[in-house]
């Protein structure tokens, strides 16, 4: 069959392809829907000939076709595209639905994951893959970049920002925040988009919500700081109060020595001079008087 031909098939034989619809949005189908009965099908889809089956599956049309059957109709044109291999079917996934259709950021950033996983992977590419990704979708590397960061935010940053909620470039810096800030930042952006009328914010008020975290963050941490040197300045008090007491407290121990010592010393002496033998010469005597003035002499340094 001519693949370049245009042929109408009963929509009971068009399958889903499972990858698209996990890649690109369906809004808007009810709308769809109704332009259609009111038009008729514009153009066609395209689809590859599953032989086995004798069924055809989408490659790009999934909007279209889930409005052609809303709209009752029986059959759709199609055109058929030839594949030669997973690798090809992926790049033409790809190929056919950027050019086909508008894309939302969010989009962008699942058909660029999907492109790397599915086709530069696959194919082992060597060359630099934000330039490679870049010609392919026809847009710069640094939205590339920015487009990148999409899938690692949370999930409901990611679904504001392919309802057009939410500038991609202007949250790029959430990327730098840790999970719990983000969850933080997810709150204040609900809150801002309340107090908008859930209209969409622009790019510096998103930016703006994000700087909040970080300023709050780093106060945080300022005070964190703070408190951890005042509670080092309390140990070094506390340590030098506890050297202080052990000193005081081994001051006492050898004051209360000295008392002790000195407090039996007189009690042998007091004993002593009660019981001086009639024999001890006055030369004796005025030896224990000398070593007693000796005595008196060091208590009045």
């Amino acid at each position: 069959m001519d693949n370049t031909k245009i042929i109408n098939i009963p929509v009971k034989y068009i399958t889903k392809n499972p990858d698209n619809e996990s890649i690109f949005n369906m809004n808007g189908i009810e709308a769809l829907a109704n332009n259609i009965k009111e038009v008729g099908f514009i153009g066609s889809i395209d689809v590859i000939e599953n032989h086995e089956t004798n069924t055809y599956e989408i490659i790009s049309g999934h909007r279209r076709f889930a409005a052609a059957v809303m709209a009752g109709l029986d059959e759709i044109p199609v055109h058929i595209e030839t594949v030669t291999s997973d690798i090809d079917k992926a790049k033409k996934l790809i190929r056919l639905n950027v050019n086909n259709r508008e894309l939302n950021p969010l989009d962008k950033a699942r058909a660029i994951d999907y492109y790397i996983d599915h086709v530069l992977k696959p194919e082992q590419f060597k060359g630099n893959t934000q330039d490679k990704i870049a010609e392919v979708f026809g847009i710069s590397v640094t939205q590339v970049k920015y487009l990148r960061r999409i899938l690692k935010y949370p999930d409901k940053i990611q679904h504001w920002i392919g309802e057009g909620k939410l500038s991609y470039v202007g949250i790029s810096e959430l990327s730098s925040l840790d999970e719990i800030l983000q969850q933080e930042a997810v709150s204040i952006i609900e809150e801002s988009l309340k107090n908008n009328g859930n209209e969409p914010l622009t790019k510096a008020e998103t930016q703006a919500c994000i700087k909040h975290i970080k300023q709050a963050k780093e106060l945080e941490n300022q005070l964190d700081n703070e408190i951890q040197n005042s509670n080092k300045t309390i140990d070094e008090m506390n340590e030098a109060d506890k050297l202080e007491s052990n000193a005081c407290s081994a001051e006492n121990k050898k004051l209360s020595s000295f008392r002790n010592k000195t407090a039996q010393g007189f009690e042998i002496l007091n004993n002593a001079f009660d019981n001086i033998p009639d024999d001890v010469s006055f030369h004796e005597k005025s030896e224990i008087l000398e070593q007693l003035g000796a005595l008196l002499d060091k208590l009045k340094v």
